[in-house]
């Protein structure tokens, strides 16, 4: 997610666009990560890179995107992408993760950042309704694997299963070769008393193209 944030409005923008309030729906954004920037370029000086420019260079006052936007959190992540002026330039970065809308992208980021949040937190996230539930969507032109028309319209979005899928989705693109379900079927073999179904799992989840191994 980073990456392509950078390297997309790099592109556009130039190497500091992360210091253009113009880019910018909500000015109050825009402070916040300038803030949040100058304070870990200040707490982090023991970083190798963030040393480095700090040494040799004093304008700007901020390395480039490919420096400042590693400083942030998941958090600002999502902020930056939801608060893009253009949208176009939030278009771009949902396209390349496959997905056909900024509006379904954002709502997921939002989510994501909400269960990292739970995890965090070692809160509880079996069995629970999401107070943030992500847009769903109908499969795209993308060739990735993805639920059916009938399958999106009846899984709960409120549930882990659907976010889960979400994860499978991304993750075709961000990592084709991860063992993310391969730990997760093992997770369940670990603990063979949980229930999938409380958390939206539908009784033949382990065929589906997304799941299956």
């Amino acid at each position: 997610m980073r990456t392509q944030i950078i390297y997309q409005l790099s592109h556009k923008y130039g190497s500091h666009w992360h210091n253009n309030i113009g880019l910018f729906k909500d000015a109050k954004v825009f402070e916040d990560i300038q803030k949040h920037i100058h304070v870990q370029l200040t707490t982090q000086q023991k970083t190798e890179f963030i040393r480095h420019y700090m040494t040799k260079y004093n304008d700007p006052p901020t390395p480039p995107s490919w420096m400042s936007i590693e400083l942030l959190f998941f958090n600002e992540l999502s902020k930056i992408c939801k608060n893009l002026n253009v949208r176009q330039d939030i278009l771009g970065i949902a396209q390349a993760f496959g997905l056909p809308s900024d509006k379904i992208f954002c709502s997921w980021l939002h989510v994501l950042n909400y269960v990292r949040n739970i995890c965090a937190h070692h809160a509880r996230l079996w069995n629970i309704k999401f107070a943030i539930q992500p847009q769903k969507f109908e499969n795209s032109k993308s060739g990735k694997v993805w639920l059916t028309h009938e399958e999106v319209n009846t899984v709960q979005s409120s549930k882990l299963y659907y976010f889960l899928c979400m994860v499978l989705y991304l993750l075709q693109t961000i990592n084709p070769n991860s063992k993310f379900k391969h730990h997760f079927w093992g997770l369940l073999s670990d603990f063979p008393s949980v229930d999938v179904k409380y958390m939206g799992f539908p009784e033949e989840w382990r065929e589906h193209p997304l799941w299956r191994i």
